[in-house]
């Protein structure tokens, strides 16, 4: 008995491994999955049901994570625990649940993916993680402004760390609130959650059958809810839990932003409110960029981000559909494409039909006209095959360089000498990709201008709530503005603002100081000095122009209503911590200080 004790220890905090060697400190974006059967697991179809639904919940997330995978499912003797960091990590902690399915049975399975940017492929960033004496799992999608801070305080407590995470330090923080705090799980959370800054959303699950879900008060972070009479499931996307249990969209709910959601061993729900209410500023990224469309909500609010911009690029390309290919960058940008050019067509042919009314003057002779149109012709090519399904904005600083030479291939002999080549891309963070790999091969194809489109508007500041955004050095649009400012000989608006956000940081103030900078130029000063900067420096003397058409705030708001999460291109950050970060960042770009700001 003592040999099968031992073995089931073993195996219960069995960790797969990558060998990679990896710095500290991530952000990132990932995806949290989480089964709650509320029966016994033989009156399901069979007793691995819950164990499927959870890797079929973290399957329709991978899109969120493909560096590192955890399943952590909770039972009377403590978590089993299966982890690993690398490629395949969701298929081998997949494979090696199913195939030790016995001991990967309990009362609630929490799984997470995750993608590696700063800190690499390292199993110490991967989660679910447990607390090591109170054997509670927790895993989540969050990033919080303030980490070190928090972690000063749980060093106080005379707790300490064995990571650079986060996620380990709200855990330490969790674990010691529950030991003021034993009976009232729920307050032990709230009374740890009045110290968080930042953006998150996270389950935890405990011995006794009980788990909690909590949310940041914002709602910057997604997180959505399932309950039916067999089983409670959270996810950190609606189509996730929709297409798992074939639900309808109704069916999910969206858990309440700045509450905590725990239940009890015997099922009994309590929502616990821990912050003040808040202007909802759910992260418009998860809407333009990571969250799958397959849900009507984003499928169609994607597409309309490319519809509002039709006006724009019929003004760009002067009306002239008949020589103007229209193309898109894969994967995520399509659906912006298929709303601009139908937009365009329909534009168009509006166009058309007022032009049709003006010079006829006869009735008869308009009728017979308006039957013999038809829509205009949008051309529209599959020119660029993208070669890996990475995301370069979000990939390890020591493989992006290689990893952006590689990734694109452009189709030839579609682009004639006398065509506009319009490509849509979903947005364009660092420009590195464009000017390294894409430029270079659209202008090979010898168009007589090439357009830009981004879905997005310029991204002008640090995120700093889980999407790797951090550094200003690594924007094209605050590299653009100091370009601008320096050509212009303002150097001393620079070194005066540099002052005003020393002084920010001691005040405290939720001032951003960088607005004021951005201020000195306008939009489109700003647009044509990045379109100089993704050129390449072969080219930019070449008779084929380079023009960038960005999506405004206000054409932003206008597709997608209702979620106001922008403050990487407006400035306005949904916390405190939030304008700390970006006058910090600001500080540490004019010091020469290559970090991050929190």
């Amino acid at each position: 008995m003592r040999s099968l004790f031992i073995f089931f220890t073993i195996l219960s905090s069995f960790t797969l491994t990558a060998n990679e060697e990896a710095p500290p400190n991530i952000v990132h974006e990932c995806g949290v999955s989480f089964v709650h059967p509320l029966k016994p697991h033989h009156c399901y179809e069979s007793e691995d049901w819950a164990l499927e639904k959870l890797i079929a919940l973290m399957v329709r997330q991978k899109n969120r994570g493909r560096d590192g995978a955890g399943i952590g499912v909770m039972n009377e003797h403590g978590v089993t625990l299966c982890k690993q960091a690398s490629r395949s990590s969701l298929t081998k902690v997949s494979d090696h649940a199913r195939q030790n399915s016995t001991l990967f049975r309990g009362k609630s399975y929490l799984g997470h993916v995750r993608y590696a940017t700063y800190a690499g492929l390292c199993k110490e960033h991967c989660q679910p993680f447990e607390h090591p004496t109170l054997h509670f799992a927790i895993a989540g999608n969050f990033n919080m402004t303030n980490t070190s801070k928090l972690r000063e305080q749980v060093a106080n407590w005379g707790i300490t760390c064995q990571s650079d995470t986060d996620t380990e330090v709200i855990m330490q923080m969790i674990g010691h609130q529950i030991g003021q705090e034993p009976k009232d799980v729920a307050q032990a959370f709230c009374n740890a959650a009045k110290e968080w800054d930042g953006g998150f959303f996270f389950v935890a699950t405990f011995q006794d059958g009980s788990f909690l879900l909590c949310r940041d008060p914002a709602g910057i972070r997604p997180g959505y809810l399932y309950t039916s009479e067999e089983v409670i499931a959270a996810t950190s996307e609606k189509s996730a839990l929709v297409e798992v249990f074939d639900l309808n969209e109704s069916e999910v709910e969206e858990v309440t932003p700045g509450t905590i959601l725990f239940c009890s061993g015997d099922g009994k729900m309590q929502k616990t409110k821990f912050a003040a209410s808040q202007k909802p500023r759910s992260c418009l990224f998860e809407r333009i960029y990571f969250s799958q469309p397959k849900g009507s909500e984003i499928y169609l609010e994607r597409k309309a981000l490319g519809q509002v911009l039709a006006p724009k690029i019929y003004d760009a390309i002067d009306g002239d559909l008949e020589n103007t290919v229209f193309t898109y960058v894969p994967n995520t940008s399509l659906l912006s494409f298929q709303g601009l050019t139908e937009a365009l067509s329909t534009l168009a042919h509006q166009k058309s039909v007022a032009q049709c009314i003006d010079s006829s003057k006869k009735k008869k002779e308009l009728v017979q006209k308006l039957l013999q149109m038809s829509s205009p012709l949008v051309r529209q090519e599959h020119l660029i095959k993208k070669r890996s399904d990475k995301r370069t904005f979000i990939t390890a600083e020591n493989e992006r360089k290689e990893l952006i030479s590689k990734i694109y291939e452009v189709s030839h002999a579609v682009v004639k000498p006398t065509d506009t080549l319009v490509v849509v891309e979903d947005s364009i963070v660092r420009g590195n990709t464009l000017k390294v790999s894409l430029m270079e091969k659209l202008f090979a194809l010898k168009p007589k201008k090439i357009i830009i489109v981004s879905t997005s508007p310029p991204i002008c500041y640090p995120d700093c709530y889980g999407i790797d955004m951090s550094r200003l050095d690594h924007l094209i649009a605050f590299n653009a503005l100091i370009a601008l400012l320096e050509e212009r000989g303002q150097q001393e608006q620079i070194d005066r603002l540099y002052h005003a956000s020393l002084e920010q940081l001691k005040k405290k103030q939720s001032v951003n100081v960088l607005q004021q900078l951005y201020a000195l130029v306008t939009f489109e000063e700003l647009c044509q000095k990045i379109a100089q900067l993704i050129t390449p420096e072969s080219r930019s003397t070449t008779r084929c122009p380079v023009e960038v058409v960005y999506q405004t705030l206000e054409g932003l708001q206008e597709a997608i209503p209702g979620h106001t999460g922008d403050w990487y291109f407006g400035g306005h950050y949904p916390t405190p911590g939030g304008f700390e970060v970006v006058n910090q960042s600001f500080i540490n770009w004019k010091e020469g200080a290559q970090q991050r700001a929190y």
